[in-house]
């Protein structure tokens, strides 16, 4: 069962407010009534009650019956007021997109945005693969590879001159169809040790998104886009070099040839990265950590 709360927050975005929501549903319920009856209903005062009535009666959603002592408010039935909203939705939609200014100059800029929202991550990373050119990488947890897999598979279909090229590192062993999936080595650890829900996405080696979201898959804990293919370029290499170092650990270990990568991590990982203890002490790593520790706490 649907939730009031929800059927009310639906409403809402689609241009009622709080309490023209009400209002609505409760004569979806119950028609007709009068002003002062739903005013009854909805312990709100009259005159507020006929403000969104006479919104509503505006907007179609509702019909009024003159009597000789009252006026009867009767709701549109459910369907035929949605067909009517998303007719004058779709309408509205085509007149911006063919009036509105484009704005074209400050997205041609290379800059760093900040993600507000879940939905503004998802909203980003559709509108990345949908216009990719020739490569995208991912590097996600399964949660937000599952939220993306559509817009993936879409273009992953893609053949010929209009192929994109699609690599994916794996945390969980699934399989993507046309795309390239790399077992990521460090896959069991990275689960344990990272509580949210992270994602990095790189399209054409110029754009690059990354989003972290809390276990609730509802709270973004953090998100960041750029189009500078700078920036993008070298997350880029980053990935790239990461998913080749885990299909050679998977080459190592099925040839029993193990002894090398302990040999070339003494010889120039720990140089370069330092010890796993070392890892673990970086301020970077700590201060993440703590946001994970303190939501435990709430």
């Amino acid at each position: 069962m649907v939730r009031h709360e929800e059927l009310v927050f639906k409403l809402q975005e689609i241009g009622l407010n709080r309490l023209e929501s009400e209002v609505y549903i409760t004569l979806l319920r119950q028609s007709p009534l009068s002003g002062y009856k739903i005013a009854q209903i909805l312990g709100e005062g009259s005159s507020n009650i006929y403000k969104a009535l006479d919104i509503l009666r505006k907007k179609g959603a509702i019909m009024v019956e003159e009597k000789p002592s009252t006026r009867l408010f009767t709701a549109i039935p459910a369907k035929e007021y949605l067909t009517r909203v998303e007719k004058q939705i779709e309408s509205s939609l085509d007149f911006l997109d063919k009036n509105l200014p484009q704005n074209s100059s400050a997205i041609k800029e290379t800059k760093v945005f900040k993600l507000e929202s879940v939905d503004q991550v998802l909203e980003r990373a559709e509108d990345m693969i949908k216009n990719a050119e020739k490569q995208i990488s991912v590097d996600g947890f399964p949660a937000m590879v599952d939220l993306i897999q559509t817009h993936i598979e879409s273009v992953a279909k893609k053949k010929g001159n209009k192929k994109v090229k699609i690599v994916i590192n794996s945390y969980d062993g699934k399989e993507i169809k046309n795309c390239v999936m790399v077992k990521k080595s460090a896959a069991e650890n990275a689960l344990k040790i990272w509580k949210d829900n992270w994602l990095s996405l790189v399209v054409d080696g110029e754009k690059y998104l990354l989003a972290v979201v809390c276990a609730d898959g509802k709270t973004l804990r953090h998100a960041v886009w750029t189009n500078s293919p700078f920036l993008s370029y070298v997350i880029y290499s980053g990935i790239a070099s990461e998913m080749m170092f885990s299909v050679l650990v998977d080459e190592l270990k099925n040839k029993d040839l193990l002894y090398l990568l302990d040999k070339i991590r003494e010889q120039y990982a720990v140089p370069l990265m330092g010890t796993s203890d070392l890892f673990h002490q970086l301020p970077g790593f700590i201060k993440i950590m703590k946001t994970q520790s303190e939501d435990k706490s709430l």
